[in-house]
């Protein structure tokens, strides 16, 4: 894996993962959160199944886009980074006509989605421009570097 932005793209989406997690863990919590509960002090009980799939959910999500991303070699870094984005924003745009009482564990899958989206697209957009620098200035192969040194 030649391409730093690749690096830079799946390492930030864990971070964005690790992040929206823990929000989505902590907003679950909060009675305020659900509409049936919401003039509660107290949530009757943590669904801790539901955050539990969501947070299992976001995983499978994290592990398609880092297979996406490696495994599909003969495509430009670009290309594989855009496609992670257009995928997360098309589960994003399917799932968001959803969200209006939805419990906040499911909001908070949104907003890794948002967030997944958001980070790739330009993500996408720098790894085109690394390879266009790469493909105009080429480093140097290592026989050339001896040559010149003699």
């Amino acid at each position: 894996m030649r391409s730093i932005s690749i690096r830079v793209a799946l390492i930030g989406l864990v971070a964005i993962a690790i992040y929206s997690g823990h929000g989505l863990a902590i907003i679950s919590g909060d009675p305020g959160h659900y509409y049936q509960y919401r003039h509660a002090s107290v949530l009757p009980a943590y669904p801790t199944t539901a955050v539990l799939e969501s947070l299992g959910l976001m995983a499978a999500e994290v592990v398609a886009a880092f297979l996406l991303v490696l495994l599909a070699r003969r495509t430009k870094p670009a290309v594989r980074l855009l496609a992670v984005g257009v995928c997360a924003g098309a589960m994003l745009a399917a799932g968001l006509p959803l969200a209006m009482h939805a419990p906040p564990y499911y909001g908070g899958h949104l907003v890794w989605l948002f967030y997944a989206a958001g980070w790739m697209l330009p993500m996408a957009a720098i790894a085109a421009i690394e390879s266009a620098v790469r493909a105009r200035h080429p480093a140097p192969t290592v026989p050339a570097a001896i040559a010149k040194q003699k």
